[in-house]
């Protein structure tokens, strides 16, 4: 069983969230939102308070009451070609930052930081 190590609740009601052998990815929970289960999470500010719990089985959400085991979450990532975290991946996104950093500077003449 795969466990989560890493979660963050993030605008338009969507979840990343990085298992323990690198997988990592995004899940869009809008149209789990219209379950009366889950409509609390219709907040975004408390949408955005998930956690992964301890043993890293689920996401929950301690000011809702809500855990959701992430099995099921992680074969659906593993379906759609989830990222894996590597070194490579790494390396390929602090050069975009770095090249992202030097066009906002010739740009706006200012470090963006």
């Amino acid at each position: 069983m795969h466990r989560v190590i890493a979660c963050r609740g993030e605008p338009g009601h969507s979840l990343w969230m990085r298992f323990d052998d690198g997988v990592e990815g995004r899940f869009c929970f809008r149209n789990l939102l219209e379950l009366e289960r889950f409509q609390s999470l219709r907040d975004p500010r408390l949408f955005c308070t998930a956690r992964a719990s301890d043993d890293g089985i689920t996401v929950w959400w301690p000011q809702a009451g809500i855990r959701l085991a992430v099995g099921i979450l992680y074969q659906d990532l593993e379906a759609r070609g989830g990222v894996r975290a590597t070194m490579a991946y790494a390396v390929k996104r602090a050069r975009a930052d770095e090249a992202f950093r030097r066009f906002m500077m010739l740009a706006t003449g200012r470090p963006r930081r």
